[in-house]
This record gives C-alpha cells, structure tokens and sequence, in this order.
C-alpha cells in the first residue's frame, strides 16, 4: 500500500549497515568484480590475434 510517504537523504542512519545488508552489499561487490573479470578476459580473448611484426601483442 502506498501511503505517500517518502525516505529523505539522510533520514536513514547508514554509518554502520545491518549484518544483512553488509552480506548484500559483499555479495554484489562480488558479482560486479566477477562480471568484470569475465568482461575483460573477453575482450583480451578477442584481440589475442592482433600482433605487431615482432609478433608482440597489441592488446594487453
């Protein structure tokens, strides 16, 4: 239910989050890292190929 209410910036104390929240907020520190990781080997993947004359990777 809707009852027109809403939390302003500061009216939540977030100096110390909740045991639930800090395992929320590792866990999606988790996955964005994971999600990059896999993100950035892709791309390297992709460019593995592209060599100078020396045969030295242009993409690292």
């Amino acid at each position: 239910m809707n009852t027109g209410r809403f939390i302003t910036p500061g009216a939540l104390d977030l100096k110390e989050p909740s045991s639930l929240d800090a395992l929320a907020i590792e866990g999606a520190r988790k996955m964005i890292a994971a999600a990059l990781e896999a993100e950035v080997q892709a791309f390297l993947e992709k460019f593995d190929s592209v060599r100078d004359e020396s045969n030295r990777r242009q993409v690292v």
